[in-house]
């Protein structure tokens, strides 16, 4: 079974960087720093991570075509395989944070397979033609000519972006909000209605679950540790009425809009209350918290559903009077551990 890792920026660069040394192994085909904006800059990361590992490509889960321009992408990648001996890959998606700039994410689906289709044809070496409201027309190419063959990787919730990663991406990447059968299955019935589009099958491209991840010898303290990202979810349902009842789910719904903080930010704050609500149940829809037998045990589940790869979006083991680097350095290490049997699936 495939596996990527995911690490969000939300600590120093040098930290990242030791976690990037701790996950680096033959068993781990990806590495992806998170884009999110405002925070510490993904590509610049990349960057420095391609050289303090040896084994994983490096790349964006995900990097957005709003506050990054096509050629912006392109010329970034490009640099990023020529550094890295061609350990690289394209990570796109609509973006994450764009928000709080007061973007508006109009036609998502059409703006991304636009400028998707433009960065890949730069990645492959060809020239294309630049114009908007803002520019002149101009014929560009990237220079120096790409000396490597970079995969691209889609990340997406969405129908139609599913359907944008059958006909362009290698890999995708399922955001699941919910990791049961049916939540899966869809997924792969969008991805396949963009494959055909280009006659390609399912044996053409990767399609790997992105499961938020927390692994500790204290399965109590992993599940808390991602109490706040399950009911962040849940809070965004339309499904709850198997976890919750309607007022349970709106007093989560309440609970949830006092949060301070992004769920993965060393400072969130969030009502206490929550660990009451939040089940064993619920967490178990939306994350995998345990010990690391119990989430080998889960990502074996996404095995006999079908898939061949599992992205591991890393949540901290949040420990009172312990840093957030401490946290993550504990998960990974549970993880690392448990590469080898989960690659061998």
């Amino acid at each position: 079974m495939k596996i990527e890792v995911e690490l969000s920026p939300v600590i120093g660069v040098n930290g990242i960087l030791e976690l990037a040394r701790d996950i680096d192994s033959p068993y781990v085909s990806r590495l992806g720093i998170s884009d999110v904006a405002m925070f510490l800059d993904s590509y610049l990361i990349q960057a420095l991570c391609t050289q303090a590992t040896e084994h994983v490509a490096v790349g964006s889960l995900v990097t957005n075509p709003y506050t990054r321009h096509e050629s912006v992408i392109a010329s970034a990648v490009n640099t990023l395989a020529e550094i890295s001996g061609g350990r690289a890959f394209l990570g796109i998606g609509v973006g994450a944070g764009l928000g709080a700039l007061g973007i508006k994410q109009i036609g998502t689906a059409k703006h991304l397979d636009t400028t998707l289709g433009r960065v890949v044809r730069l990645l492959r070496g060809d020239s294309i033609e630049f114009s908007s409201s803002a520019t002149e027309v101009r014929t560009v190419k990237l220079k120096p000519k790409p000396s490597f063959e970079i995969p691209v990787v889609i990340g997406t919730r969405s129908r139609f972006v599913c359907e944008i990663a059958g006909r362009w991406a290698d890999a995708v990447v399922v955001g699941t909000r919910d990791l049961s059968y049916e939540g899966l299955s869809r997924y792969r019935q969008w991805i396949g209605k963009g494959l055909r589009t280009t006659g390609r099958d399912m044996s053409d491209i990767e399609i790997s679950p992105r499961v938020t991840i927390c692994a500790s010898e204290d399965p109590e303290l992993a599940r808390r540790s991602v109490v706040l990202y399950a009911a962040h979810y849940l809070a965004l349902s339309e499904g709850y009425q198997q976890l919750l009842n309607a007022n349970q789910f709106a007093r989560l719904k309440e609970l949830v809009s006092q949060t301070q903080g992004w769920y993965f930010e060393a400072d969130v704050v969030y009502p206490k209350e929550l660990e009451k609500i939040v089940t064993d149940e619920i967490i178990d829809q939306y994350a995998i918290a345990g010990t690391p037998d119990y989430c080998v045990a889960r990502i074996r589940e996404l095995r006999d559903k079908g898939f061949d790869g599992v992205s591991m979006n890393i949540a901290a083991v949040r420990r009172d009077h312990r840093s957030l680097q401490d946290g993550l350095v504990e998960c990974i290490h549970h993880l690392r551990n448990m590469f080898s049997e989960v690659y061998h699936m």
